[in-house]
């Protein structure tokens, strides 16, 4: 069992309109295994309170000219799991559990009111907005033998008042820097998706190691039609089914070479093409990018120093990511060269 507490004090200022807010987090926890033969059973248990108060509660308009009165929040829920382990064999474990999840919106999400110029948008928050709950269940087999192991996993999750930022139907501008305005809200959606891993020794010091993710969600909840407005004149377009920034497939390949004074490998990552976009999301292209490292292990003086040379994105591919909040007017950095000295102690 445990507890846990923080305490945030945020001072802003300029011309952020962004409320001065300090907040308060308490969580106590309790999770317990039962068996220590071929078949265990994990539970868990946790309530979390936090405490949100703005130091200015004067209303600000947020986007398409609704008015919101900023004020304190207050959002406390409980969430669990239940899990069985099970030892088929010696080399294989399966793996399942159901859970209820909780997140709090944060303070951005709640208060924001200003330009993110790391991500290229005027981020507004929501005083009013929900608590983000969501029923899962997962499962998973793991193989491990001399040499191999592999391990397979997969997940359904319905999620209330899922939290994302959204146009909000207002396809409008930020007021500095004529940045797309986003504002964070709720809605219901269903999340499934698997990952795989697997790594492989080849003899001696060789490694192939290879990874791979897939995530589909949808919003299972009645969208309205989404408003284009263009100076005095509006005009309707049908809501998207998808939440925005979901990564499309994703993987890697690689093989190592690993001994206690040099290590070195090379790899490929690669994505898909993202197809299935959120509402004023842009199609991002698959891509395939290549990393080469080497490096040296001594053990001087009772502690480990490590040299390591990398480069990565080998070829220069110009490229964007799906999740990049900038990926329209800017790609993901082109080669790069890392010179990386570690001292372990």
């Amino acid at each position: 069992m445990g507890a846990q507490a923080h305490y945030h004090d945020i001072h802003t200022g300029g011309l952020l309109r962004t409320p001065s807010t300090y907040d308060l987090a308490l969580a106590v926890f309790l999770v317990e295994e039962i068996g220590t033969g071929r078949l265990r059973l994990q539970l868990g248990a946790r309530y979390d309170w936090a405490h949100y108060v703005p130091r200015d509660t004067t209303a600000f308009i947020f986007a398409g000219g609704q008015r919101i009165p900023v004020r304190p929040r207050t959002f406390g829920a409980v969430s669990g799991s239940a899990g069985l382990l099970f030892a088929a064999t010696n080399a294989m474990r399966l793996g399942t559990s159901v859970s209820r999840a909780y997140r709090t919106p944060d303070f951005n999400e709640i208060y924001s009111n200003g330009p993110h110029l790391a991500a290229n948008s005027y981020d507004v928050g929501d005083p009013s907005l929900g608590r983000e709950t969501g029923l899962g269940v997962d499962a998973f087999v793991r193989v491990t033998t001399e040499g191999f192991t592999a391990e397979l996993a997969g997940f359904s999750n319905w999620l209330n008042d899922y939290v994302f930022p959204s146009s909000r139907g207002w396809a409008e501008l930020g007021t500095q820097g004529g940045r797309p305005c986003f504002q964070y809200t709720n809605e219901n959606t269903h999340f499934v998706g698997a990952e795989a891993e697997a790594q492989v020794s080849l003899g001696g010091a060789w490694v192939a190691e290879a990874t791979a993710s897939y995530v589909r969600a949808r919003f299972t909840s009645e969208r309205a039609s989404v408003p284009i407005i263009q100076g005095t004149d509006t005009t309707f377009v049908l809501a998207s089914p998808y939440p925005p920034l979901i990564p499309p497939r994703t993987g890697r390949v690689g093989l190592r070479y690993e001994n206690p004074r040099v290590f070195g490998g090379v790899s490929m990552r690669w994505a898909a093409a993202q197809e299935r976009l959120g509402d004023f999301e842009t199609r991002t292209p698959g891509y395939v990018t290549g990393t080469l490292d080497v490096g040296v292990r001594r053990l001087i003086g009772g502690r480990f120093h490590t040299l390591t040379s990398r480069v990565e994105n080998v070829t220069d591919t110009e490229y964007r990511d799906h999740l990049s909040r900038i990926k329209d007017i800017m790609p993901q950095p082109g080669r790069n060269f890392v010179l990386m000295y570690r001292l372990s102690f």
